[in-house]
């Protein structure tokens, strides 16, 4: 299983520095398709 960081590009640069996957958001809709995307792949032991 994975770890996957959500958040502006600060915040998951140092998630990322740490081994987890970054995503990066610009607006709420993006935010709630990846967090939808990631739920449903079931490959994150974190979100």
């Amino acid at each position: 299983m994975r770890i996957a960081a959500v958040g502006d590009s600060i915040f998951t640069s140092g998630f990322a520095l740490i081994g987890a996957e970054s995503f990066e958001i610009k607006n709420e809709e993006e935010l709630n398709q990846i967090l939808k995307k990631l739920i449903e792949s079931s490959n994150y032991a974190v979100i």
